[in-house]
């Protein structure tokens, strides 16, 4: 049934509960997932079919298209375009309206992944000192999500959701939303890279200690564990085949 209004409207969702194994110990927490408004539920579909390709660059996001083609109401589908513009993935443009933001240089990714080396290590270092059993618990989780996930767009959500509720540990929610953007921004870059499934394995060792350096608070080795991972993906960034990358 079509929605025309997403005020307060909540769509239930059933409790996940995960058993989650720990390195020097088995302890059990059952992770609520929170209810989603309509325009929560429309950011995450353009999202995701932003990041498959669905919406390439460039595309326009007309809501009333988009209204019949999601089976979402025009109310929570602007909402969700004047929040993706916020991050990027979408340009507001005069006479035209929404279109899917085209892709950006090799230069501007650069500065992006030294931008985020800085702020994803300071994000890192607070949440070790301020992040709560609850949340280290939800990070477990999603890690053990985005471990057994395979197909790249799935996966590529999945570890988003990992990072931003890394992040959103650290306790400042200005810095969040400063990384999300950064983070978001480059979403659409991974179909450039080759997708290999081994990798998942790897990154999710990566995420392990992460974690563990968070229930440890050890806040230097929380940052520096992030700091290598970004610093990995920015290597595998210079090695794209700039032939083959979009030029502006």
């Amino acid at each position: 049934m079509r929605k025309d209004s997403n005020a307060a409207d909540k769509v239930s969702q059933s409790e996940t509960a995960a058993a989650l194994k720990k390195s020097s110990r088995t302890e059990f927490f059952v992770i609520k997932q929170q209810p989603k408004t309509m325009a929560e539920m429309a950011i995450d579909v353009i999202r995701s079919g932003i990041l498959s390709g669905e919406f390439p660059q460039g595309a326009r996001l007309i809501p009333g298209e988009l209204e019949t083609r999601l089976n979402l109401g025009r109310v929570p589908i602007r909402e969700a375009i004047k929040e993706l513009a916020g991050s990027g993935l979408v340009i507001l443009q005069p006479n035209k309206g929404a279109v899917v933001s085209p892709m950006l240089s090799i230069e501007e990714l650069c500065e992006i992944f030294e931008l985020r080396y800085e702020l994803e290590g300071k994000a890192a270092y607070r949440a070790a000192l301020h992040a709560a059993p609850e949340q280290i618990a939800r990070l477990r989780f999603l890690n053990a999500v985005s471990r057994d996930t395979r197909q790249l767009v799935s996966y590529t959500q999945a570890n988003r959701a990992f990072h931003i509720e890394l992040y959103r540990s650290s306790g400042w929610l200005f810095l969040l939303k400063t990384i999300t953007e950064l983070y978001d921004q480059m979403l659409i870059i991974r179909s450039y890279f080759k997708h290999e499934p081994s990798l998942i394995e790897r990154f999710s060792d990566e995420h392990d200690g992460i974690i563990d350096a968070l229930e440890n608070r050890e806040p230097e080795n929380a940052r520096d564990r992030v700091q290598a991972h970004i610093s990995w993906l920015y290597d595998r960034l210079r090695e794209i085949d700039r032939s083959k990358y979009p030029q502006k």
